[in-house]
């Protein structure tokens, strides 16, 4: 491995502890593998889990290879933005009056385009947190069906499972911006609450 997966990035095998945790073994006792991505405080967190360890290790090369083009691509920016600063202090500074540092300590702003493994990579870190966010609701509404808060027949509570399990697709492939704000699913609840006390007050 290169100096960054051995420093930042390593893969461990893991195995479910009960229902809701789990914990780092060794290839022998591993259920999957996961690649985690080691802190300053050393301490370490979990970003993807694979089923086997020939995925990990592929998943940690596009990891790297990622951080490497981000790296990249914020030296140049570093590099244009001091040139930015140079000129600006150089040919510009020292005809305001009066002078003021604001310009250069948060004044200064660059817009650059060709940015687009950063890009890429927000694109990629906000479609994770939204299927995350989906799974966890299907995995909420699952279980609090098997635990019986949830009075309804199976088939229909499997189908809304799934339907928003399906979402996580749409994220990826068809991001609508109106489904992922929450926005409809708070005003159809606000409408479904107001059909609710009108049918109470007509003694429905």
């Amino acid at each position: 491995m290169n100096k960054l997966q051995t420093e930042t990035y390593f893969i461990s095998g893991v195995r479910n502890v009960g229902s809701t945790d789990c914990e780092r073994v060794d290839d022998e006792h591993a259920e999957y593998y996961a690649v985690y991505q080691r802190n300053s405080d050393n301490t370490s967190v979990a970003i993807c889990d694979c089923p086997s360890r020939a995925q990990a290790e592929y998943a940690l090369a596009q990891i790297s290879r990622v951080v490497k083009a981000l790296a990249a691509e914020n030296a140049g920016l570093k590099h244009v933005a001091e040139q930015c600063r140079e000129f600006f202090t150089a040919h510009v500074s020292g005809r305001l009056a009066p002078y003021n540092p604001a310009y250069l300590n948060g004044g200064l702003i660059i817009e650059l385009s060709d940015i687009k493994a950063t890009d890429a990579a927000i694109a990629d870190m906000r479609n994770k947190a939204r299927i995350e966010g989906i799974n966890y609701a299907a995995s909420r509404l699952a279980a609090a069906f098997e635990h019986g808060f949830v009075d309804k027949p199976i088939s229909e509570v499997g189908d809304i499972v799934r339907m928003i399990l399906t979402a996580a697709e749409e994220v990826v492939n068809h991001p609508a911006e109106d489904g992922l704000s929450g926005e409809y699913a708070r005003d159809a609840l606000k409408m479904w609450e107001k059909l609710i006390m009108e049918a109470r007050s007509n003694g429905e």
